[in-house]
């Protein structure tokens, strides 16, 4: 059950609208979760705390700042959409991939299903990530 418990921590820090729907209805949120009672007293006492908030803007920051390094260009080139490219980019993959290099390769594969892409920055950013990853000998699933 431990388990479960610190998947609902990551869960909430993930997303600051999941806190929110949680601090709603936390029953109905804890019951997605196969949890002890004291689990979830303290998960509950969690959803209570101001500061997890900004425990939600600290992964969302550290989520992002691989993509702000390695794909500069790609996110200038998105402009103002890319908070929402960002947010729809979380939505759909709401687990971080634990290298950056791979986490960009993925948002870089998000962007190519997008309308609004800016396809000039996108190949290149590519092109860049495939050779970092050629270059650190990790591969792409």
């Amino acid at each position: 059950m431990l388990g479960e418990f610190q998947q609902a921590m990551a869960d909430l820090v993930a997303s600051a609208a999941r806190v929110q729907t949680a601090r709603h209805d936390p029953d109905a949120w804890l019951a997605g979760y196969d949890l002890t009672e004291a689990e979830r007293r303290r998960l509950t006492g969690f959803l209570a705390q101001p500061g997890l908030a900004l425990g939600c803007m600290v992964y969302r920051a550290n989520r992002l700042a691989p993509m702000a390094m390695h794909l500069t260009d790609l996110c200038r080139a998105i402009g103002p959409g890319l908070r929402r490219a960002v947010d729809e980019f979380w939505d759909a993959h709401p687990h971080s991939e634990p290298n950056p290099l791979l986490e960009c390769a993925r948002f870089c594969d998000f962007m190519d299903g997008r309308p609004e892409k800016p396809s000039d920055a996108l190949a290149q950013a590519r092109a860049a990530i495939a050779a970092a990853l050629a270059a650190s000998g990790a591969a792409r699933a």
